[in-house]
């Protein structure tokens, strides 16, 4: 491992601490959790870009985890998670801005997230937006919705941080003509891939 990926595991580490640890009040009044973690990536172009990832505690149980090159944010993860239950791990919104996407930093705040709580073995999602385009895509093309759901955007960030779809406790809706995600949507589960 390199240095620089020493580093990121060792703030990593310090976070999930802080996480373990009762400073609910505290991460309360500040928001921002543990010091920054700074990274490079490289651009489309092969150049460097010096990324800064922070967590900050938001409301309910909830977390971020945003990234910032130059000052300027150019992405986000928001998530919930519990100590207990059927989903530990609950997804909210991810976005990363236009030119800083299939560079990986989607994948990486999945990875970020997931490994500060070790203990979870489910992840759920409710997918719209680019993965819903896609899955609707390959249904129409005849691919089954596991299938379709692990080409979307999202899920190929999760079979690439080693997690697998759990079939039976996702809700992969078959889309027929008029159908749209309003009060509908694909809401996949995917567990670690050495749990039952």
């Amino acid at each position: 491992m390199s240095g620089s990926e020493q580093q990121i595991e060792d703030r990593l580490e310090t976070w999930r601490e802080i996480l373990d640890k009762d400073y609910e009040n505290k991460i309360k009044i500040n928001g921002k959790i543990g010091p920054d973690i700074n990274f490079v990536l490289l651009d489309k172009n092969g150049n460097n870009v010096s990324v800064t990832e922070t967590l900050t505690y938001t409301d309910m149980s909830g977390y971020q985890l945003d990234v910032f090159s130059g000052g300027e944010k150019i992405g986000f993860l928001r998530y919930q998670a519990g100590s207990g239950g059927d989903i530990p791990i609950n997804m909210g919104k991810t976005s990363i801005n236009k030119e800083y996407r299939r560079l990986g930093l989607n994948t990486l705040l999945f990875q970020h997230m997931t490994k500060l709580h070790p203990d979870a073995k489910i992840v759920g999602s409710k997918m719209d937006d680019d993965n819903w385009a896609v899955y609707d895509a390959a249904i129409k093309s005849g691919k089954t919705p596991e299938e379709a759901v692990n080409e979307t955007p999202a899920g190929k960030v999760r079979l690439r941080a080693g997690w697998v779809l759990d079939v039976e406790r996702s809700k992969l809706p078959i889309i027929e003509e008029g159908y749209h995600s309003v009060g509908g949507g694909i809401n996949p589960v995917y567990k670690k891939k050495d749990s039952v």
